[in-house]
């Protein structure tokens, strides 16, 4: 079996999005190796799919795609048996809007070609949770956008052929959308190699006057409210008392008004706590910035204090692989990462707690017992699920979307 795919490619600066298309489709290089993978992944015992070892293919033929309107019409054309789009509501015009129309006039234009629809959703937030997630919107507009995603999220699910999300919970929510369960199939977000550069740390020193007994505390990632950076602000005058040399690097930006609207909170926050000698706001960084790769490199612990939310995190995904504890906060969004450190959502005193802890345990020439029992879990699930991994897992529900449509057939 031949298997013909277009594979969305955004070329977005500062997109998580883009990079972890670009990520996960470089390991087409390695298909001799994803091809033998399929032997173990087909004989899982817990593989519904007991003909799974009757299915192979002989080649890859990828023909890549971006998300503006003259490759978008060219798909038409294209001969592929699948086309795969990567959506998440901000790589789309009018917030996804864009996205939703071009999939219908697709939908009739592509009646006759037949080309299955694959679509990985990177962000599925629960309706119900609009007030929280968009807190910093009128209550008006909370009700707009609670519409808009059910409309979205139905007509996605019922064009598509199948859709892949980021993780479990994202599953039930799209499920109560369409009748035909298994349209929706978990893939978890894959891991990057990390791009491991010998930094000095003498760059920390001269761009943002840090010094070499500082415990860097490091949010990484674009600033939303939903992200819960405050938290970690709010908590650092305890944590001081405690840890003195502890700094925070807030190491993002945000490309639209709410959270660029939230920047400007988190400055006003360290300013009137009176922390400027002890947070540091870079701004964006492009992940080959030494700058960057040195905050990385010499980081104390990452932290992610999210608010409970849909899809997954690409930030966690680029920092895994530098093997520092990552604390997180205990929701469903972080399910995956059971083996992590977590602290209560919403809870300073508890986080404060933890990262105390952390920094602590982290302070001295060896860590403790309990860090490295973290970075050995986390080297594990880093081996179970590199980009090159889901990379052939994806692979495989592209077959059996063929496979199943070719049986139909006969």
């Amino acid at each position: 079996m031949i298997i013909q795919i277009a594979n969305h490619l955004p070329n977005r600066a500062r997109c998580g999005i883009s990079t972890y298309a670009h990520n996960l489709y470089a390991e087409a290089k390695y298909f001799e190796g994803i091809k033998a993978g399929f032997n173990s992944l087909n004989k899982d015992k817990h593989d519904k799919n007991q003909n799974d070892t009757k299915i192979s293919f002989s080649k890859l033929d990828l023909s890549p795609f971006d998300t503006n309107f003259n490759d978008l019409f060219k798909l038409l054309f294209k001969p592929v048996q699948i086309i795969h789009f990567q959506h998440e509501f901000g790589i789309w015009p009018g917030f996804g809007l864009g996205f939703i129309i071009y999939l219908i006039i697709f939908k009739v234009l592509n009646f006759f070609t037949l080309k299955k629809i694959v679509v990985t959703m990177h962000t599925v937030w629960n309706v119900e949770d609009v007030d929280k997630i968009f807190a910093h919107y009128s209550r008006n507009l909370q009700f707009l956008i609670k519409l808009y995603l059910n409309f979205n999220y139905w007509i996605t699910t019922w064009i598509s052929s199948k859709i892949i999300v980021l993780n479990l919970e994202s599953v039930t929510l799209l499920q109560k959308y369409t009748a035909k369960k298994s349209k929706i199939v978990h893939l978890p977000h894959g891991l990057f190699r990390a791009n491991k550069n010998s930094v000095p740390r003498q760059i920390l020193e001269e761009e943002y006057n840090l010094n070499q007994s500082d415990s860097l505390i490091v949010m990484f990632g674009f600033t939303y409210p939903s992200k819960g950076f405050h938290l970690v602000l709010e908590a650092l005058p305890e944590i001081l008392k405690k840890v003195p040399q502890a700094k925070v690097i807030i190491a993002g930006s945000a490309p639209s008004d709410g959270g660029q609207n939230y920047i400007q909170k988190l400055e006003t926050i360290t300013k009137n706590l009176k922390l400027e000698k002890n947070v540091v706001f870079t701004g964006f960084l492009n992940d080959e910035d030494e700058r960057l790769q040195a905050i990385f490199e010499y980081a104390k612990c990452f932290v992610y204090p999210y608010f409970e939310r849909g899809g997954a995190s690409g930030s966690v995904a680029t920092v895994f692989d530098y093997e520092k504890p990552i604390l997180v906060s205990n929701i469903k969004f972080f399910e995956n990462f059971d083996f992590l450190p977590k602290f209560n959502e919403g809870d300073i005193e508890d986080l404060t707690v933890h990262l105390v802890q952390l920094l602590l345990e982290t302070s001295g020439d060896d860590n403790s017992k309990q860090i490295k029992k973290y970075l050995k879990d986390m080297s594990t699930y880093f081996a179970n699920h590199s980009m090159k991994t889901v990379f052939a897992t994806q692979i495989k529900i592209f077959q059996h979307l063929l496979y199943d449509s070719a049986s139909r057939k006969n």
